[in-house]
């Protein structure tokens, strides 16, 4: 009698996540990050300095953050209409997208080698129509912000 062996990868894991686009790309936001969703329009984020939005949430000014520009660095036309209030730790900052779709429990993968250290993204899940979504790191993202935050103080020192 023939054994057959079969092995699985251990880099898969289930993760509750809330499912949000931003133009052509889709993105599964881990629920446990998200404090709060807002509906907003343009007039509620205002520039203060260099290209930076920052929003007031109760009674605080919370930096605005569009998906697009802080993954990869570009800035798309897409109205952004939802800001997802973010609570990590002690950062606290909004991630502006154009909508969101919903909640959703995806089996999340590894993205491979030359995608696995891609900061702000820790993998990818195939959705429901077929299409992929990147699962947001916010731990990256919160990394990412707090060096933009040294550089925006590192500036007015200067200055």
């Amino acid at each position: 009698m023939a054994t057959m062996k079969k092995s699985f990868p251990l880099i898969s894991a289930i993760t509750n996540g809330m499912l949000v686009k931003h133009g052509k790309r889709t993105f599964i936001m881990p629920m446990s990050s998200i404090q709060e969703i807002l509906h907003i329009q343009s007039s509620d984020c205002i520039l203060i300095k260099e290209n930076t939005e920052f929003m007031e949430f109760r009674s605080v000014f919370l930096p605005v953050f569009r998906i697009d520009e802080l993954l990869f660095s570009e800035r798309n036309q897409v109205p952004t209409t939802v800001a997802i209030i973010i609570n990590h730790n002690e950062t606290k900052f909004i991630l502006a997208c154009e909508l969101v779709l919903e909640q959703v429990q995806v089996v999340m993968k590894s993205l491979g080698q030359s995608l696995d250290h891609t900061q702000g993204i820790s993998g990818g899940a195939i959705l429901s129509d077929g299409n992929i979504g990147l699962v947001l790191d916010i731990e990256g993202l919160a990394q990412k912000i707090k060096i933009q935050s040294l550089k925006w103080r590192q500036h007015d020192v200067s200055n």
